[in-house]
């Protein structure tokens, strides 16, 4: 056998034990068991039998030898006898029966004397069924012995008119059933039991108090060790020999009432069966009973209340254990996060080096999240199932979670500040890093001498100022942030927050600093960057400007003076002066976005000569001959127009005098005359008149043939001068 199982059953041992110890019941009173010698020498008996009264009757047999036994004896018999018919049925009274035939006279009185003495209880009367020789002794008197009771002479025949007969045994010509020995062995199980079942009572009761004892444990191994204890006594409480004193009661019922007798084989009822003092006992061993086993199983509830309220409790302490650890670590260490928390590193190594540091704080408070998660968890479920110190546990849930969030918001304060510190410092350090390049860039000399070249650098050039602006850009915006979350308090735990009033002032002015810093770069990056750019595009705008002279130049060159010196023609006639003139005013009008381009490049040459970049001299030089040649373009030009107009306008004029005088000739011609004399005036007045009109006309026309001529002369003259 295990040493597991010897324990147990030393354990359930012990558990029988409790119910089988001596309890104080056994000493209080006497019981059959006390004096069944003297109960076996049939001194005395109670047959059960009632008086007309309904009083008990208590029988003296015949032959009876009282005076035989010790006084004490007797009176411990007398004591017994009187205690066990029932309260109500003692307070009628005893009816007492000595039976004094087979005796002699001088036994009565002892009997008398010590029913006097030794009785406890009140008796009525005392029949004294008349002893042999009587009427030898009937001078006798018994009134002188003053007994506190009435006694009565009386035969066995006038004892049945006193006494019903069913209440008198066979030795009186009754019909009562009584067995002495039988008697005995009843009022001992019965006194047994009634003993057992009384003495079961308070066990069950001493039980009863441990299982309603309000008190709980104080702490979580009390409260372990009183569960293991309350789980044991669940044994003591099924080990009730509730069950065995339940056979033993209605076994001790059957034989009283007689039950259940011939079922079970005996043959015939038990004589002891109409005993009305142990019928008077049914009750009480039938409420005993009940007694028992309703107490087991008010037991059994209790136990599972207890049970119940003594989990709940371990479970309260359990909880408590474990709140109290997450306090104590949460004060713990929200002692040494504030130690160095407005610390926020004064580079980007030193800043990495403190996030990680609180990465790993913050990685196992997340780990203690999960615990304390589990906490709150635990104490919802205790909540919801009823637990008596449910105020308790919400109360101090409440209290976790509200600390845990404060430090868990000042857990996530900080790792924003630091993750902004680690962004600010980097992109600041990577700044200032490429302002030597950025600066050598831009105070390089070399200057490109192409116009593609130069176009490039420029490109490059204003790349260059974008990406120093994007990184000056992220360097104040990551900054700005940064001291607009150091110079106000974080929101995310707002006043219950452990960062909340946080001096961040020396981080603060240590990131002023390197702003400050990054800010002097930048201006100074960007005046130097300015200077190039200048320098480039000035020299771009040279380049430009002597491509854009010799494109002028060209297009004189290849169309502008070539036109002119194909088309020096006038026309010959009108339609085709006035077709020259349509192709050189449409030339013109080509020529105007050349002519558009030399003038504003006349006027950029002083601009570019001014900015230092250019020599002015070769500028000059550019300017000068673009000017000439544009003067002597413009000039030929203008020449040409003026002969194309004069030319159209002489042979307008032509054609009009022409049709004037054809019109004049026909009218001349005409063979109507005036009638009268006034008439006649009239039309030679008209016709004098057309004649100075043609003739001035014609004067006119010819003139300006003759300009005419002298213009081309000179027109021609001065067009092979300009296209030799």
């Amino acid at each position: 056998m295990s040493s597991t199982d010897q324990s147990g059953d030393s354990s359930s041992d012990r558990d029988v034990e409790f119910y089988y110890r001596p309890g104080g019941r056994r000493t209080e009173g006497l019981k059959a068991a006390d004096i069944v010698p003297l109960l076996r020498e049939r001194v005395a008996y109670l047959s059960g039998g009632r008086d007309k009264r309904g009083g008990p009757i208590l029988t003296f047999p015949s032959n009876t030898h009282a005076e035989r036994l010790k006084y004490d004896d007797l009176r411990r018999l007398m004591t017994y006898l009187a205690s066990v018919p029932s309260d109500d049925v003692r307070e009628k009274g005893f009816t007492v029966i000595l039976d004094m035939r087979g005796s002699t006279w001088q036994n009565v009185k002892p009997i008398l004397k010590a029913i006097q003495e030794c009785f406890p209880g009140n008796i009525n009367i005392a029949f004294i069924i008349k002893p042999e020789k009587f009427w030898e002794k009937q001078r006798t008197s018994l009134g002188s012995s003053k007994y506190n009771f009435e006694t009565h002479m009386i035969s066995v025949d006038n004892l049945v008119k006193a006494v019903d007969r069913c209440q008198l045994t066979r030795e009186f010509d009754g019909s009562l059933d009584y067995d002495h020995e039988q008697w005995i062995k009843l009022r001992l199980m019965l006194e047994e039991f009634i003993w057992k079942a009384l003495d079961l009572l308070d066990k069950l009761d001493e039980l009863s108090s441990i299982l309603t004892n309000p008190d709980l444990p104080a702490d979580l191994n009390e409260a372990q060790k009183r569960l293991e204890d309350h789980n044991h006594l669940k044994k003591r409480v099924t080990m009730a020999p509730v069950e065995q004193l339940g056979r033993e009661g209605q076994s001790i019922l059957t034989s009283i009432t007689g039950e259940g007798c011939d079922q079970a084989g005996s043959g015939s009822r038990l004589v002891i069966s109409g005993n009305a003092d142990f019928q008077s006992a049914v009750p009480q061993i039938s409420q005993l009973l009940e007694n028992l086993h309703s107490t087991k199983q008010h037991l059994n509830q209790l136990w599972t209340v207890k049970r119940s309220r003594l989990e709940q409790c371990l479970q309260l302490k359990i909880f408590e254990d474990d709140v109290e650890k997450m306090f104590n670590w949460i004060y713990h260490n929200r002692d040494m996060f504030l130690v160095n928390y407005t610390e926020i590193g004064m580079s980007h190594q030193f800043a990495v080096e403190l996030e990680n540091e609180h990465s790993q704080f913050a990685n196992s408070a997340v780990n203690v999240y999960v615990n304390i998660t589990r906490i709150l968890a635990m104490a919802q479920r205790l909540c919801d199932a009823g637990h008596y110190a449910q105020n308790s546990i919400r109360m101090q849930a409440v209290r976790l979670e509200r600390e845990w969030k404060s430090l868990a918001a000042a857990l996530d304060d900080r790792s924003t500040v630091l993750s902004m510190s680690v962004m600010f410092h980097k992109k600041a350090e990577t700044y200032l890093a490429q302002v030597i390049g950025w600066r050598q860039a831009c105070e390089s000399p070399n200057i490109p001498t192409t116009i593609e070249e130069l176009e490039d650098s420029l490109q490059q050039h204003q790349a260059l100022i974008e990406s120093i602006s994007q990184a000056y850009a992220e360097v104040c915006g990551d900054g700005k942030a940064l001291l607009d979350t150091l110079q106000t308090p974080v929101s995310s735990g707002s006043s219950n927050s452990l960062t909340a009033k946080a001096d961040y002032s020396e981080a603060a002015g240590h990131v002023l600093d390197v702003v400050h810093e990054v800010l002097a770069h930048q201006r100074h990056l960007e005046q130097l960057w300015h200077g190039k750019k200048v320098k480039l595009h000035q020299r771009l705008g040279l380049r430009l400007f002597q491509q854009d002279v010799k494109q002028v130049i060209d297009w004189l060159d290849n169309h502008g003076d070539v036109f002119l010196k194909k088309n020096t023609s006038i026309g010959r006639s009108l339609q085709r002066s006035r077709a020259l003139q349509k192709s050189h005013e449409h030339f013109e009008s080509v020529a105007k976005n050349t002519i558009t381009n030399a003038e504003k490049l006349l006027a950029a040459a002083d601009e570019l000569a001014q900015t230092g970049e250019c020599n002015p001299k070769e500028i000059y030089n550019e300017a000068q001959e673009l000017e000439e040649r544009m003067s002597g373009f413009l000039a030929a030009l203008a020449r040409r127009r003026s002969a194309l107009d004069m030319t159209v306008s002489f042979y307008s004029h032509v054609h009009a005098l022409t049709c004037w005088l054809e019109e004049l000739q026909n009218e001349l011609q005409s063979s109507e005359i005036a009638d009268t004399v006034e008439g006649a005036e009239q039309l030679l007045a008209q016709f004098n008149q057309q004649r100075e009109t043609t003739l001035d006309a014609a004067l006119n026309t010819v003139g300006e043939g003759e300009n005419l001529c002298e213009q081309l002369r000179k027109f021609y003259a001065v067009t092979m001068e300009h296209f030799v």
